[in-house]
């Protein structure tokens, strides 16, 4: 498993420096279409409310997060519960006393 994500890693990290070393290629080239390709997108990016939107994902973590944890625990508290009924058959079947 550990060699797969290593591989994995290593495969992403030369796709990462290929396309790096393309682009780099693409600006030498041509600077100034490179140049106004980056301020149009830093323009479009300036319009886009990502401030808002970063509040309304905090905003909708938080407000799932309770549930999220309370569904979690009932699920533990049942696989604790289903653990323990084994037990408790075994220890009845074998003649002993049980306090429920």
């Amino acid at each position: 498993m550990e060699d797969s994500v290593t591989s994995m890693f290593r495969t992403a990290q030369d796709t990462v420096r290929r396309s790096y070393k393309e682009c780099e290629g693409s600006v030498r080239e041509a600077p100034g279409s490179s140049l106004l390709c980056a301020v149009a997108t830093g323009y479009f990016l300036r319009l886009l409310p990502i401030g808002a939107i970063l509040s309304g994902l905090v905003h909708l973590v938080a407000a799932l997060l309770k549930p999220a944890i309370l569904i979690f625990g009932a699920a533990k508290l049942y696989n604790y519960v289903q653990q323990q009924q084994p037990e408790k058959l075994t220890e009845s079947r074998s003649g002993r006393a049980t306090a429920v």
